[in-house]
């Protein structure tokens, strides 16, 4: 389990020295692919990871990263599949996972909340809302910042995670854009998504 830059470290440090074991023995690529695909589950998670990433790393592992949304708040709450037969797809969290509900408010209202079964065009933003018994209830001492933290909608109280996200019509797949305080550039009355950017650049030779 690592973060995204862990992940980058590595690739940049077989690409840049080949790797070597402890006794100074090269090893050969296939050599580095059958020990690492001797690993049960990789996973990559607390930030976004460049589809570049997710491809160089799967080229020299053999294995395809899982990558997940969770919070301190919440625990776990969105993965790609366990199970490496089904797909993990690059540039999304996943589905929720059993006990989890998930939502999209509205950016402009903040009052409307599109839940899995509400049908969504692929492209349209929101931010990802959290319902789940797992999660925390209050800020201990700090009804202010609660009160600020969740949003109710007929009879539900759910979690504002403050995460931009679309969800994909298909798979019910989330991809997460960015962190709305800071990630999230507004541009001509668009909502441009700066690690979309990034991993533009990043696929640019």
């Amino acid at each position: 389990m690592a973060v995204p830059t862990v992940y980058n470290n590595l690739i940049k440090h077989r690409q840049q020295s080949g790797s070597s074991s402890s006794s100074g023995s090269e090893w050969s690529e296939e050599e580095v692919r059958d020990r690492l695909r001797q690993y049960r589950l990789m996973v990559s998670g607390s930030a976004a990871l460049p589809e570049t990433q997710m491809d160089a790393w799967e080229e020299l592992s053999g294995q395809r990263l899982l990558e997940r949304f969770g919070m301190t708040d919440l625990l776990m709450a969105i993965s790609n599949p366990y199970d490496p037969t089904h797909e993990r797809r690059s540039g999304y969290v996943g589905s929720p996972l059993p006990g989890v509900e998930a939502a999209l408010l509205d950016l402009e209202n903040r009052t409307q909340i599109y839940r899995s079964e509400d049908k969504l065009a692929d492209d349209f933003q929101g931010e990802l809302l959290i319902k789940s018994n797992s999660m925390f209830d209050r800020y201990l001492g700090r009804p202010e910042a609660t009160n600020e933290s969740f949003v109710s909608s007929g009879g539900d109280r759910w979690f504002l995670t403050g995460d931009c996200a679309q969800r994909c019509s298909s798979s019910g797949y989330y991809k997460i854009l960015g962190r709305l305080s800071q990630d999230i550039i507004k541009k001509a009355g668009y909502k441009i998504s700066a690690l979309e950017i990034e991993n533009r650049l990043l696929q640019h030779s």
